[in-house]
């Protein structure tokens, strides 16, 4: 779903002794799982378990999709957006985030929390930033 992408990011990386996030083992899914249905009253989606089973938090040039460890707790850092918004993903000058409202997902303008793209899928959003990632 998303190799494609991740290894375009990992031979860039390995040029410079860098590697990519391992993936989230089964128990971390679990954990993770049970507490974002807790905070979020409603279930992970499948596309976001499917880039943690394969890079469990991602980084590169300023393009940021949150790990399991770390997802959750960083909505604390925008408590501005997150009753309206769950933020999956980040850059300089945008969140990516699910719409709560509509279930739509979107890019945000940082500076002003204005849509400015929205996605069909999460798979699009993620594909996205990992593409982003490379072109910045």
């Amino acid at each position: 779903m998303y190799q494609a992408e991740l290894d375009v990011v990992k031979n860039i990386k390995e040029e410079f002794g860098e590697d990519i996030s391992l993936p989230a083992d089964e128990l971390e899914i679990k954990r993770f799982s049970e507490a974002f249905g807790e905070v979020f009253h409603m279930d992970v989606p499948q596309a976001y378990l499917a880039f943690l089973r394969l890079c469990n938090g991602f980084e590169f040039n300023g393009c940021t999709i949150y790990s399991c460890q770390n997802m959750i707790e960083n909505q604390l850092d925008y408590d501005f957006i997150t009753d309206n918004y769950i933020v999956f993903a980040e850059y300089d000058i945008g969140w990516f985030c699910l719409e709560k409202s509509n279930g739509k997902y979107c890019e945000l303008d940082r500076p002003s929390g204005e849509r400015v793209r929205i996605f069909d899928t999460l798979e699009e959003m993620i594909k996205y930033v990992l593409c982003l990632s490379v072109r910045i």
